[in-house]
């Protein structure tokens, strides 16, 4: 995923994370992706 790497490293004001929805399908319902 380039452009989420792109981002974290323009954009050190904000937190930029990857999230598996594959692997972790509740915590993307939560997270309301």
């Amino acid at each position: 995923v380039p452009i989420v790497e792109e981002i974290a490293d323009e954009r050190r004001d904000i937190k930029v994370g990857k999230i598996n929805v594959d692997e972790e399908p509740e915590l993307a319902i939560s997270s309301v992706l």
